[in-house]
């Protein structure tokens, strides 16, 4: 079994002739023995725990948002708001604060808001069309100077009833054509 090629290490070979950590240190800090050397600087300070990444670091003091009084990310906000500014370039929603929004911004709606102060059903609007209101349509039947409102196949109802009527009138007729025609061929 091939070992790691670094001094006192004896664990498994991976790549480049050094173990996975070794291998992963030259990797990543183009030198193998960057982890063991601050492991060392490390244990010479008494503290044996891993640092923590810049993200996880504490901040000193609350957030600047009035009311809230999370610790601090970034530029003095807590982590909601950090978010909030970096997603939408503003702290509050249209000026107003999330927690202030009881039901949601739409005219005569009364849902909870989900996003941006819209429900799930008017912000979808709003991102997909630029406005939580769809204007309805109303198509009007295919009828000349007729202003109803469109039922079915392209017509108001009164029309479509006419054009059914019409329809089996027509099967009708044409049923009985073809009984006559088909008597009239026979015999001659």
């Amino acid at each position: 079994m091939k070992t790691c090629s670094i001094k006192g290490c004896n664990a498994k070979h991976e790549a480049r002739g050094y173990c996975k950590r070794h291998y992963n240190s030259f990797r990543k800090y183009n030198d193998p023995l960057f982890i063991d050397k601050n492991k060392d600087k490390r244990k010479k300070n008494g503290n044996n725990t891993k640092p923590k990444k810049w993200s996880q670091m504490p901040r000193d003091g609350e957030c600047s948002v009035d009311g809230c009084n999370n610790p601090i990310k970034s530029k003095g906000l807590c982590d909601k708001h950090y978010a909030r500014l970096r997603r939408n370039g503003t702290l509050g929603i249209n000026g107003i604060e999330r927690e202030s929004i009881k039901s949601c911004l739409a005219v005569n709606c009364d849902r909870p808001h989900k996003a941006n102060g819209y429900c799930d059903y008017h912000y979808s609007n709003y991102r997909t069309k630029g406005s939580p209101h769809i204007p309805k349509v109303i198509k009007l039947c295919g009828v000349k100077n007729c202003n109803n409102r469109q039922d079915a196949r392209g017509l108001c109802s009164k029309h479509y009833h006419q054009w059914e009527k019409n329809l089996k009138e027509f099967d009708l007729l044409h049923q009985v054509s073809k009984e006559t025609c088909g008597s009239d061929l026979l015999t001659h």
